[in-house]
């Protein structure tokens, strides 16, 4: 593969799935039904500006933030598992006969 999607294409593909702008339009639009469209757009590029300031901080020092508090890639990925649980718990069972 070309370095260009290596170090580019796949992260941000990976960030677009991660962050999922699309499913948050329905909440953003319930959330601002009786605004008018200045004040939705302030609030748009507000939340932008936000979560990409959070994206690049953990970008850039995630990897100091989780040696601060003694997080390893492995307590990481057994609490991403253990927070999935109770979904997992409460998802329907299929019947067989």
């Amino acid at each position: 593969m070309p370095a260009f999607v290596n170090s580019w294409l796949i992260p941000l593909v990976s960030i677009f799935f991660i962050v999922d702008p699309l499913a948050a339009i329905p909440a953003f639009l319930t959330m601002t039904a009786g605004d008018s469209l200045k004040k939705r757009r302030d609030m748009a590029l507000k939340a932008s500006i936000a979560t990409t300031a959070i994206l690049i901080v953990f970008a850039t020092a995630g990897e100091l933030i989780f040696k601060f508090f003694g997080v390893t890639p492995e307590m990481a990925f057994i609490l991403n598992s253990a927070r999935m649980l109770p979904s997992r718990a409460q998802a329907p069972i299929a019947r067989t006969r």
